[in-house]
């Protein structure tokens, strides 16, 4: 540019912070240099030392012509720097870490010269780009968990930088770097700190509500996963149990308040760490009953597998403290069980002041239907037939009954629960198909026949419950035939 200092006035320059100065020539277009907030013009730096012409002072220095010099340095602004190594005019620039600083005035005014600039940032612009840092990494931090957004907090970190970077090398920005780094991470700071507050007040509620009615290892599942089950309600797939001491009435009324506790305590105590050890969740206890859910909220495919060994075992420890029982408390223990498989509504339940995690639904009162149901056929554990279904291959079973339950118009299949796979001998086996075969011709009124078969599976066992409680209904059915409708259900009047 060839511009006189007589064109520049002092009028003729304006200076606005974080925006430019323009200097205002009378014969030229207006100069305008990109200025930030303090005045300072960030320069663009398209070439090293190396990319300007050049020459040292010993060149200079023998030209002894001043014409040679003259045409050698006319029309250009000559700048004169220290180059030599060691000077102190030697230092790091973006583009070559030992360079002589000349080099920066040089693109001062190359810049100007040419109206190559790299814009600032604007303090505006600097919170817009906030605003949207913010926009865009507050609902991630929400609906992330923190594991995932320490991922996306250095992905967009990443990012970012990448955007600076590529500002500067096409010579169109310079973005700012430490704020919204700084910003971005003490987001994540912050997130992680709330999160954790939250995360704790959390795992002591679900420690509070399942600490004594779950194993240790399922409770550390739904600590590390609460997000498995929902404390709102959800439908799930479970299995329900249910359990009763025969005749406790009889039993609290002769024994004194202590002996009484004293007694639960020692009964439930192992039947309780058999359920949870299973996998199970003890729902409640009222009293000498149990009920307990597996597959909620632990989530388990096996959960019918699961609540079937359970009630087996409990059963078998049943009878290996049955005598110490008798002579401590003068009492034999007998439990009754049901057990059902179904879908249930799962969640916390009750009141604003008092909330517990449950279920509900059909499946459940049917599970609560079979356990008193076992007093009408002289056994201890029923089962319903979508249970036997979900886990036929690890348990015996024994064909029961044809029952509609108090309230159902529809008859359902229940069998006895009789121990774990491969575990029957032969006599039991043999009463079994007997009595399976006697039900079978009952169910077609074949009465005579069938009384023929149970006659079989009395000789083997006559303490057989089943087996004298069909017999008995047979001999009911031949002075009073059941009704021409009649498919074999027995139609249970009561609930207990």
């Amino acid at each position: 540019l060839d511009i006189d200092a007589e064109e520049i006035g002092p009028d003729d320059i304006e200076i606005i912070l974080g925006k430019h100065i323009k200097i205002k020539p009378k014969k030229h277009p207006d100069l305008i240099i990109p200025i930030n907030d303090y005045g300072v013009m960030y320069l663009d730096f398209v070439g090293d030392t190396i990319d300007y012409q050049s020459a040292s002072f010993s060149e200079v220095n023998k030209y002894n012509n001043t014409q040679v010099i003259s045409d050698l340095i006319k029309d250009k602004i000559v700048l004169i720097g220290l180059t030599a190594t060691g000077s102190t005019d030697i230092g790091p620039i973006p583009v070559n870490n030992y360079a002589p600083l000349v080099t920066v005035h040089m693109t001062a005014i190359s810049n100007i010269l040419t109206g190559t600039h790299i814009l600032p940032t604007t303090h505006n612009e600097q919170l817009i780009i906030l605003l949207i840092i913010f926009l865009i990494s507050f609902p991630i931090a929400v609906f992330l968990r923190p594991r995932y957004y320490i991922y996306v907090y250095f992905l967009f970190c990443m990012i970012y930088c990448t955007i600076v970077y590529m500002g500067i090398s096409y010579h169109y920005k310079v973005f700012p770097i430490v704020i919204p780094l700084t910003y971005l991470s003490l987001g994540l700071f912050f997130h992680l700190l709330i999160h954790f507050i939250i995360e704790e007040r959390e795992r002591k509620k679900v420690r509070g509500m399942f600490e004594t009615m779950v194993s240790k290892d399922v409770l550390q599942y739904i600590e590390e996963n609460p997000g498995s089950f929902s404390l709102k309600g959800e439908a799930r797939e479970a299995t329900i149990f249910f359990s009763d001491v025969a005749g406790f009435t009889t039993i609290s009324e002769t024994l004194t308040p202590e002996l009484l506790v004293g007694l639960l305590n020692e009964y439930l105590t192992p039947m309780s760490e058999i359920i949870t050890e299973s996998r199970g969740y003890i729902d409640k206890y009222e009293g000498d009953a149990i009920m307990a859910v597996w597959g909620v909220p632990y989530s388990d495919d096996k959960h019918a597998i699961s609540a079937c060994l359970a009630a087996i075992d409990q059963q078998k420890k049943l009878c290996e403290i049955r005598d110490f029982l008798e002579k401590k408390y003068g009492h034999r223990l007998w439990v009754r069980m049901g057990i059902n498989s179904g879908t249930v509504s799962a969640g916390n339940m009750g009141s604003l002041q008092k909330m517990q995690y449950t279920v509900m639904g059909d499946a459940v009162n049917q599970a609560a239907r079979f356990e008193p149901a076992c007093k009408d056929y002289g056994i201890y554990t029923m089962i319903g037939q979508t249970t036997y279904e979900l886990a036929k291959e690890h348990i015996e079973v024994r064909l029961l009954d044809k029952i509609v339950v108090k309230g159902k118009t529809i008859p359902i299949i229940i069998y006895e629960l009789m121990d774990r796979k491969g575990h029957l001998d032969i006599v039991v086996k043999e009463t079994i198909h007997n009595y399976e075969e006697a039900l079978k011709l009952h169910w077609e009124r074949k009465f005579d026949a069938a009384l023929e078969f149970l006659e079989k599976a009395l000789i083997l066992n006559s303490d057989d419950g089943p087996s004298n409680a069909i017999k008995i209904r047979i001999t009911g059915y031949l002075e009073n035939p059941p009704s021409d409708n009649w498919q074999g259900e027995y139609v249970k009047a009561t609930k207990d």
